[in-house]
């Protein structure tokens, strides 16, 4: 249950690291400097991540319950 709780954490820690930094990405990646496109484009991003977890999450525990946590964690 322990190595459960420094996965979540992380994952905590990978969302309040990057989305500080997302706008910035973003308008270096697009060169885009209308700050209206970049907000829609963290936006699209992010709802995108959300979807993303949404969709493969059951699909993670139930390769999790057939092969193993540990194995899923490290992938």
């Amino acid at each position: 249950m322990n190595q459960l709780g420094l996965v979540m954490l992380i994952d905590g820690l990978n969302a309040s690291l990057f989305y500080p930094i997302l706008p910035e990405l973003i308008k270096v990646m697009t060169q885009e400097v209308a700050i209206g496109r970049i907000a829609a484009w963290a936006g699209v991003v992010s709802t995108l991540y959300a979807l993303a977890q949404l969709l493969f999450s059951p699909l993670l525990g139930k390769l999790g319950d057939r092969h193993g946590r540990r194995l899923v964690c490290l992938i």
